[in-house]
């Protein structure tokens, strides 16, 4: 009975403190002889396409750019942002743009915002302390109102290596008209405190 176990195969179901694998024999869910343990709740991409949250301990399946759907493993990890998913706080810095609130973000809540430049290099920044040989990411859903945008997600300065791309301070992105998660990892070299930017860089120029 064991070989006709699934771990996947588009059939899944999970609860607190296991995964479910489908039986094609009997046409049921058995749990899988390991153990599975988060202290926190956490988020991850349906087979509908949107974003929900777990409940703690209970494994994710998520389904971003894989239709099968995949058990979500990711090490632990410490937010460092202070009010990172709510741009209207102060500390976020706004510099040549508008900040909107209230649109239909990927979990299909009002929760996501609209962010216009009105000016050359508009961004908006948060500050934060990073520790040198301390590995770091930048993680964003974002979509444009219409058609493509070429901009740039950022670490920030100082704290990063001076390039482009992974294991770089900044990251060049084209955003399109549908959600899509954008992230980027760089380990710090140096101890500082340092910002995480949208925009900027010559990439979002007035009205976009």
């Amino acid at each position: 009975m064991a070989a006709t176990l699934k771990l996947g195969n588009e059939n899944w179901a999970a609860k607190e403190g296991s995964l479910l694998a489908y039986n094609d024999e009997n046409d049921n869910f058995k749990p899988l002889p390991f153990d599975f343990t988060r202290a926190s709740s956490s988020t991850y991409v349906a087979s509908d396409g949107l974003i929900k949250t777990s409940t703690t301990g209970q494994p994710r399946i998520d389904f971003l750019d894989n239709t099968n759907g995949a058990l979500l493993l990711e090490p632990q990890r410490t937010n460092v942002l202070t009010y990172s998913e709510d741009f209207s706080q102060s500390f976020w810095a706004k510099s040549s743009v508008t900040l909107t609130t209230g649109f239909v973000s990927p979990d299909g809540t009002t929760n996501a915002s609209k962010l216009v430049s009105t000016g050359a290099d508009g961004s908006m920044q948060n500050s934060y302390t990073v520790s040198s040989g301390t590995t770091y990411t930048i993680s964003v859903y974002l979509k444009t109102v219409s058609g493509t945008l070429d901009t740039t997600i950022g670490l920030g300065s100082p704290g990063f290596p001076q390039n482009e791309g992974t294991g770089g301070r900044y990251k060049n992105i084209t955003v399109t008209n549908e959600w899509k998660r954008y992230s980027l990892t760089s380990t710090a070299d140096a101890s500082a405190v340092t910002g995480v930017g949208f925009g900027g860089f010559s990439g979002f120029s007035t009205g976009e």
